[in-house]
């Protein structure tokens, strides 16, 4: 990519740069926030990348060290999201929705997308980048500055986690 065309770039990878960033900081606000500084810090610099796979991958890292910052941050441990605090699922709720509508509310993704949420942050990390952001191990490994096999031990552990929280949770919900 010799010139970069900063339009297609950011149409392309902002909606996986947003879900890697919210699977760190679990609030849309400062996920949207964190992929517009990567972006802007890159336009800033006027990066030049090699070609797609390159700027999606230096992207990616950028907006995992932008997430950690955030997420070191003095203001950041003590405030509660809305998100957290159960407020913004009320308000993106219509009042005038039925129960039966209600509950039929993409139920079971929510309730997986909190269970990968749940997860410890280094099986977390590849669970949302394999799976959600569909990239290869060996690209993950580049991203995440890991051995192959580091990624796939990650990955391997970490969906059996999954596995195991999923069935706890049908475990409860039945009783």
């Amino acid at each position: 990519m010799e010139n970069t065309d900063w339009s297609e770039l950011v149409h392309t990878c902002s909606k996986d740069l947003l879900h890697l960033a919210y699977s760190y900081l679990k609030n849309t606000q400062e996920a949207e926030d964190s992929v517009q500084e990567v972006f802007l810090k890159a336009v800033s610099k006027n990066m030049q990348f090699e070609n797609m796979g390159h700027a999606k991958a230096w992207l990616a890292r950028s907006t995992i060290n932008i997430c950690k910052n955030k997420l070191r941050s003095p203001w950041h441990k003590k405030r509660i999201s809305l998100e957290e605090s159960g407020i913004g699922e009320a308000i993106q709720t219509s009042p005038s929705a039925s129960p039966e509508e209600k509950a039929i509310q993409n139920d079971r993704n929510i309730q997986l997308l909190e269970t990968v949420m749940s997860l410890p942050e280094k099986y977390r990390e590849v669970i949302v980048l394999y799976y959600l952001e569909e990239y290869p191990v060996p690209e993950i490994a580049k991203i995440l500055q890991k051995s192959i096999s580091t990624i796939t031990t990650r990955l391997q552990r970490g969906r059996k986690k999954l596995l195991e929280a999923i069935e706890r949770k049908d475990y409860y919900d039945r009783t």
